[in-house]
């Protein structure tokens, strides 16, 4: 019927966004409410030719334009609220270093003098770097010979659980057993200067050590304390009488004229070269071998 063909073209025109004819559909709500409901799009940012006429016209812009381009040239990722912060900057920065003279026309800074006390300081620094350099190099030149002399007459030290490995140790017998066949010490006839050699070692010591876990502890030298040791027995025998006015030269003197001059032969050998020499050899391992099982 015709009512039902009406009522079928109204469904049709209800369901396609034309209406039968083609034409759009009427527009619905005033102009200020579909300004307000379209969606905004992000703003880009202004392309290189409309910057250069931006410039042309305004040359103040060159700097801000310039740091804007080196932004976008270094993180073009950043946003525009990114940008304009970093651009506030370097402008700032920019501002500073014009305003501030060059370096070279600043007027020259005139040193301050010392004052005596700060003189003598200086002074006093300067030798006592000296001293130790110099001393250093003697040490350097004679440790061979000081570490054979410390390797005979150390003992293998022998911790409770949980100390340190075993290793060598000085103790204060074999320092005075050292002292004595160096001359430096007569246990027969005590010298004014006995008590100073003797105490060199109880000034050095840091620390009490057994020498097993049964034996009490007692005081010894390690390699650099007996270094010292050695330091502090050859500053009471020669700088301080006035024989030698630097210390490294009363310790190369002591080295010289005590360790190298009177200690025998073996005792200033390196227990390693030995061994490698004479035990460290293919008949002496045959000889082990063999007799392995009663040793």
């Amino acid at each position: 019927t015709l009512a039902q063909q009406q009522q079928q073209q109204r469904r049709q025109q209800q369901g396609s966004p034309l209406g039968s004819a083609g034409s759009a559909r009427p527009r619905t709500g005033s102009p200020g409410q579909r300004q307000a409901s379209a969606p905004k799009l992000p703003k880009l940012p202004f392309a290189a030719e409309r910057v250069q006429q931006a410039v042309q016209q305004k040359p103040a812009l060159a700097w801000h334009t310039e740091s804007w381009l080196q932004v976008q040239e270094q993180a073009p990722e950043w946003t525009p609220g990114q940008t304009l912060p970093r651009m506030q900057a370097a402008t700032r920065q920019q501002k500073r270093t014009a305003s501030a003279p060059p370096s070279s026309l600043l007027p020259p800074v005139a040193a301050q003098p010392l004052d005596e006390a700060s003189q003598e300081q200086q002074k006093q620094a300067e030798k006592l770097e000296q001293a130790l350099s110099l001393l250093q190099k003697t040490l350097a030149q004679r440790h061979p010979l000081l570490l054979a002399i410390f390797g005979s007459y150390a003992l293998v030290l022998r911790q409770q659980h949980g100390g340190p490995d075993p290793g060598l140790m000085l103790p204060y017998s074999a320092w005075v057993a050292l002292l004595e066949d160096c001359r430096l010490i007569d246990a027969q006839r005590p010298g004014p200067k006995d008590k100073e050699f003797l105490g060199a070692f109880k000034a050095s010591c840091s620390g009490k050590y057994p020498l097993s876990p049964q034996a009490p502890a007692s005081d010894m030298l390690m390699r650099f304390e007996y270094f010292e040791a050695l330091i502090r027995v050859a500053v009471a025998k020669y700088v301080k009488p006035g024989q030698c006015r630097e210390v490294h030269e009363a310790l190369g003197t002591l080295i010289s004229e005590h360790l190298q001059g009177h200690l025998p032969a073996d005792m200033r050998q390196d227990p390693n070269t030995f061994r490698a020499n004479l035990l460290y050899t293919p008949c002496i391992d045959a000889t082990l071998r063999r007799a392995g099982g009663p040793l």
